[in-house]
């Protein structure tokens, strides 16, 4: 029988007498090289395989798919593109076959049909020798052709175990992409079946909202000959939709053609819903830190490197970047604040200890806003330090805070008022006083002057009581002025003695008039408070009227009032209250400093609720206690010298 080419390999049997040897017809010999070239076949159907990397899967499959007709696959140089066996016609370079014009499928049963046909060609050539050849040769051509056919038999058996076993849907293509090929899981976990999901059939079971997305993914990877990847939902033969990372991978021939596809699809349900849960998380933190007004912020101290949330971004007036860096943070800080701001970031990257910062921004339309920064400091895997923090933008709440420290003014001035308006007679007192002083000196100067012989020592002497008199009630008048006047608070360093003295001053018709002895003990060694002057003399008159209507039911006891300075260990000056009144109720000692909580039939509830309101704005602490064996002592204390809190409101009101 002709062939298109010559067999390179002859198998040489010799006759019985052994004295000629005759080649074996190129059927024979084709059958006979079977086995040798199955060779490697065992060691790449034993190669392990990664379950976690389709790709490689795909190529294992391939090399295994190929080794299957190991006769078919091109011989080394010379060699021909067709070999012809009787009526078969094998194309080695795109490894077709077909009988005549009929194709050959080269399925594993194509395959299998193919060596069948091989060993009948065989077998026939071998008997057509006849006497030619000795039977012995035929009986062990016959045995070699049944063992290579048995070998690839196992071959094929133990390929489709592989690909069955492999824990992902694998499905190979030709060229064009049209499926040719699944393995048994894929159509498992389908429901199709083989012939409903070669070609195109597959795509029925894919989401109908990703099917014309992973088609056009496809294309493109098929179009560029690459290897390629795509998420789509396949439907499940219960009906469940299932994310699915699907991968594609080329085989390619000698000549670099495409003669393959090779495909996995790996289950990544729960990979997405963690996704999907994450996203939404984050989606919830952003819409949090939004409400809150509030952002998140990492810092690496070693590298420098920093990571702002997008409120971050916001806040500090930013578009969102991948780089951020600490100088534009220092670019947004209120130039003022800059020096307190450098301070503290120096100080975190030194000591590596926690912060907790508040400053200004000036924002590039000369608008300011204020916010507050605080950070924890934590070592990453690294043991490197890194601070992880938060900064809020308070500038709606400082707003707020000044139209409540304003309000708080408007009522501690009510306050006052309605106190004076109760002192009115007395105030009219003590500024009638000097001034009936003045009128007499001012007549007794006058007297001394006319005489025949003026005495001017006398004179002068009235004079100056004159002088001292008017000094006197313009002091009470410029007291009143300053309690009844509206303005803002207004922060310096005074001497307090000298303020409860002015106050004292104001009240001594009313204490006259209550029988109420007062008593003093006003340190000399205290350190000037910082502070409104105004509003600390404003807790004082409440505090010593307070003391003296408690006595105003006193009958058999002396009514004493103390008023006392004194430094605390501290250095904050302490000033206490003392009365012999009636005393606490135990039972609404935490209320009394309650706005609108009141004891008295006519009060209001507001001033004690005032006093602490303006003690607690300079720093410092008010309180009540029982006084043994009778009355109550009201105490505060001011912080002494720089009161920070007084000058960081200060700033602030900027």
């Amino acid at each position: 029988m002709g062939t298109s080419r010559n067999i390179s390999r002859e198998s040489v049997s010799a006759d019985r007498s052994g004295d000629r040897a005759r080649p074996l017809p190129a059927e024979a010999q084709t059958a006979a090289a079977l086995p040798a070239d199955l060779g490697g076949l065992e060691g790449v159907i034993h190669s392990p395989l990664r379950d976690d990397d389709s790709s490689k899967q795909s190529l294992a499959i391939a090399e295994l798919d190929s080794s299957i007709v190991p006769s078919v696959r091109p011989p080394a140089e010379p060699r021909e593109t067709m070999l012809r066996v009787g009526s078969l016609e094998l194309d080695l370079i795109n490894r077709t076959a077909k009988r005549g014009d009929r194709p050959i499928d080269l399925t594993p049963s194509g395959r299998i049909a193919v060596l069948e046909l091989l060993a009948s060609q065989a077998a026939i050539s071998i008997e057509s020798i006849g006497t030619h050849v000795d039977v012995t040769e035929q009986y062990a051509a016959r045995g070699a052709l049944q063992k290579a056919f048995d070998e690839i038999k196992k071959s094929e058996d133990r390929l489709r175990l592989v690909i069955d076993t492999i824990p992902a849907l694998v499905w190979r293509s030709r060229p064009d992409g049209a499926a040719e090929f699944f393995n048994q899981p894929c159509l498992d976990y389908t429901g199709l079946s083989f012939d409903q999901a070669l070609e195109w059939g597959w795509t029925s079971v894919v989401h109908p909202d990703d099917v014309e997305s992973l088609l056009e993914t496809w294309r493109a990877i098929w179009m560029s000959g690459m290897r390629g990847e795509a998420e789509a939902r396949l439907r499940h033969f219960d009906g469940e939709y299932r994310w699915f990372l699907f991968r594609n991978q080329p085989l390619r021939d000698e000549l670099g053609n495409i003669v393959k596809w090779y495909g996995s699809g790996t289950d990544i349900e729960d990979r997405k819903q963690t996704e999907n849960a994450l996203r939404q998380s984050e989606a919830y933190l952003a819409q949090a830190q939004r409400l809150s007004l509030t952002g998140t912020f990492g810092w690496r101290i070693a590298t420098g490197e920093s990571t702002w949330s997008a409120e971050t971004f916001r806040i500090f007036g930013y578009d969102e970047a991948s780089s951020v860096t600490v100088g534009m943070v220092f670019e947004r800080t209120h130039p003022e604040d800059r020096a307190s701001v450098q301070q503290t970031i120096n100080r975190a990257s030194i000591d590596a200890n926690d912060f907790d910062h508040a400053y200004r921004l000036m924002m590039p339309d000369g608008s300011v806003k204020y916010v507050h920064a605080v950070a924890r400091a934590a070592r990453d895997a690294s043991g490197g330090i890194e601070f992880v923090g938060a900064v809020t933008d308070v500038t709606a709440a400082k707003r707020a805070e000044e139209k409540l420290h304003k309000a708080q003014g408007e009522l501690a001035r009510a306050a006052r008022l309605a106190t004076m308006g109760e002192l009115t007679t007395l105030i009219a007192h003590e500024v009638n006083q000097p001034l009936m002083a003045i009128v007499t000196n001012a007549d007794t100067c006058l007297s001394w002057l006319t005489k025949a012989n003026p005495n001017l020592d006398r004179a002068r002497q009235a004079a100056e009581r004159v002088v001292r008199n008017g000094h006197r009630a313009g002091s009470i008048v410029k007291s009143i002025r300053a309690l009844a006047r509206k303005s803002e608070p207004e922060m310096a360093q005074f001497d307090i003695n000298d303020a409860i003295g002015e106050i004292l001053v104001l009240l001594r018709s009313e204490l006259r008039r209550q029988s109420v002895s007062l008593e003093t003990e006003l340190s000399d060694d205290l350190e000037p408070v910082t502070g409104d002057r105004v509003q600390l003399q404003q807790v004082v008159l409440n505090l010593v009227m307070n003391g003296i209507e408690a006595m105003s039911a006193v009958m058999h006891r002396s009514r004493i009032l103390r008023v006392i300075s004194q430094l605390q260990e501290s250095g904050d000056v302490l000033i206490a209250v003392m009365d012999v009144g009636s005393g606490l109720d135990p039972t609404n000692i935490d209320r009394i400093f309650d706005a609108f909580f009141t004891t008295k039939p006519e009060g209001m509830g507001m001033g004690l609720a005032i006093c602490r309101s303006i003690i607690e704005a300079h720093g410092g602490l008010l309180w009540a206690s029982p006084q043994q064996p009778h009355g109550s002592v009201f105490q505060f204390t001011l912080p002494a010298g720089i009161n920070r809190r007084g000058a960081d409101n200060a700033t602030w009101r900027g």
